[in-house]
């Protein structure tokens, strides 16, 4: 008998999909019979359930976590280089608020009394560590609010994007 909440989620999802492949079969069996609406009826339900499984699935997980700063990493490169070299606080926040899959933990208000969400809190970690040894991808600030690039920085994301077969040309 399954005692986690995950456990629970897997024994349940493996008789959905048990459930499901049945109904497949029932609808190959009406294809071979010619009944052309039955089957796409049966493979509209079934689409429908997987989708509505995995929505499930990715909420039950997104709840409670939150991203790490090792995934603000990247993206804060990106708009770096995009922005020329440099970018203001603003500017960093509101590519990565576009351009990242957010969880509802990411948007909570974090536990000091700032009024950044975990994420904003997230970004400026991964900023702070990308300004330190053996990163140094990142400048030191000397303006406040600024966020500048390093050579080292640009390098290690043509690295990135090459093992993605992004490289710029």
């Amino acid at each position: 008998m399954p005692t986690t909440p995950l456990e629970r989620m897997k024994v349940d999802l493996c008789s959905q999909i048990e459930e499901m492949i049945a109904e497949l079969s029932n609808a190959e069996n009406s294809v071979k019979q010619g009944d052309f609406n039955v089957s796409a009826e049966i493979l509209e339900s079934v689409s429908q359930r997987i989708n509505a499984a995995a929505q499930a699935a990715r909420n039950s997980g997104e709840e409670a976590h939150q991203t790490t700063w090792i995934h603000f990493k990247r993206p804060i490169l990106e708009v770096l280089v995009r922005e020329g070299g440099s970018a203001r606080n603003w500017q960093v926040f509101q590519y990565l608020e576009d351009h990242l899959r957010l969880t509802a933990g990411d948007k909570q208000q974090h536990v000091d009394e700032t009024r950044e969400t975990e994420w904003q809190h997230e970004c400026r970690i991964a900023g702070k560590t990308m300004r330190e040894e053996p990163l140094n991808y990142l400048e030191p600030i000397t303006v406040p609010g600024v966020w500048t690039i390093t050579e080292a920085g640009r390098e290690h994301l043509e690295e990135l994007r090459r093992a993605d077969g992004l490289a710029m040309q």
